[in-house]
């Protein structure tokens, strides 16, 4: 008699929340030390290291640090207008120092680039943006040796926003390129660049041969800007995050556009002109409008929607490389578990759980930091019967 084998998979859920997710509020933020936070957590040295917008001492956002637990959040710096104010997305981690921006305030107001020395708690102005140089930055810098990248959302030879370069000292400022109504960022650069290589690679909100956005890529001493991949609604429009590069492919999302106008999560070769492939568009109901980046964890992209979902406050999700096994692994609600809403920046991974933020909701309406144990919400035991 033929034996059959049969291989039997058992999903547990071992927790509480959509699919059994297991969710945790580990800090509400509160005005007097920082609220509507945006971005993403970095961490150093056992802590994590963030930006909120606003709150603080002078209600014009902070630094602040807290144990991956939810213990110990501290204030670590609180901006007051000179030395800048609304600071926007991620702090940037080079070394044993952090980089960041600041939206507006500063020496002419239209905002500045900073370091912060998590060891010495010392705050150190690096540069201060004077509107001709370009004003109002808004993604993360992205720094390689001794050497600041980013883009500013206005100001400039064309007023359209730019791309620059300064030293960690604050010396040699370089503007890169200029953005002009033909390949402009018109309404504001909000994401950040990409170093592969000695090119720098990014996104436009809009522009373009459709003025839905593009992908570009300039040589890192401002030489050989190209655009290499135009967005036209239907593949996606208005990206507002940065293109995460893992092995030869960027994974990125675009805030509208896609089958259903509600943003899509895209792949392209590294080259930013070959290998387009849609690999998932938002729906609505299983979420909307992306804003940041997403993240690779063992084979599968993870990231949230601001908008959409069950409550229509955005959610977390996880999908295969491939566009298979969407999941949504939690739907923001606003003050109840899972609390928080319209998380508006990307998520960390440490030690096989997720971390991040939404701008508001809350016990406060004023954001919340979350962490999701993405290895206890689903495991697989196989046994074989004979």
């Amino acid at each position: 008699m033929k034996k059959h084998h049969f291989i039997w998979i058992v999903l547990i859920c071992l927790s509480t929340g959509p699919l059994g997710a297991q969710f945790d509020v580990i800090h509400n933020f509160k005005k007097s030390n920082g609220s509507e936070p945006t971005g993403s957590l970095v961490y150093y040295n056992g802590l994590f290291y963030g930006l909120a917008q606003y709150g603080g001492v002078f209600d014009l956002g902070c630094i602040f640090s807290m144990r991956p637990d939810g213990s110990c959040y501290v204030d670590e710096f609180d901006f007051k207008g000179e030395n800048g104010a609304v600071p926007q997305r991620s702090l940037t981690l080079s070394g044993d120092m952090l980089y960041g921006t600041t939206n507006s305030g500063g020496e002419n107001i239209y905002g500045n680039i900073f370091s912060f020395d998590p060891e010495n708690n010392k705050y150190t102005n690096i540069f201060y943006f004077n509107g001709i140089q370009g004003k109002y930055p808004y993604g993360n810098v992205t720094v390689c040796g001794k050497t600041i990248y980013g883009m500013t959302q206005a100001g400039g030879k064309y007023f359209k926003g730019n791309i620059f370069a300064v030293d960690t000292d604050g010396n040699q400022y370089e503007d890169l390129h200029d953005f002009a109504d033909t390949d402009g960022l018109g309404d504001g650069g909000f994401g950040s660049l990409t170093l592969v290589g000695n090119k720098l690679f990014g996104m436009t909100y809009n522009g373009g041969k459709h003025s839905d956005g593009y992908i570009f890529s300039v040589d890192t001493n401002g030489r050989k800007f190209l655009e290499l991949f135009d967005f036209n609604g239907k593949n996606g429009k208005g990206p507002q995050g940065d293109l995460a590069v893992y092995g030869n492919k960027f994974y990125a999302m675009t805030r509208k556009g896609g089958a259903s106008n509600y943003g899509c999560l895209f792949s392209i070769d590294t080259n930013g002109r070959t290998g387009y492939k849609d690999i998932h568009d938002f729906n609505l109901k299983d979420g909307g409008e992306p804003y940041d980046n997403v993240i690779l964890v063992a084979n599968k992209l993870f990231g949230m929607t601001e908008d959409a979902g069950e409550y229509g406050h955005g959610l977390i999700f996880s999908v295969d490389t491939s566009g298979n096994a969407y999941t949504d692994l939690t739907d923001f609600n606003g003050v109840n578990t899972p609390a928080g809403k319209s998380p508006y920046g990307g998520l960390t991974f440490l030690k096989n759980k997720i971390y991040g933020m939404t701008e508001y909701g809350g016990m406060n309406n004023q954001g919340v930091i979350f962490r999701l144990d993405t290895i206890s919400r689903l495991k697989e035991l196989t046994f074989t019967m004979k």
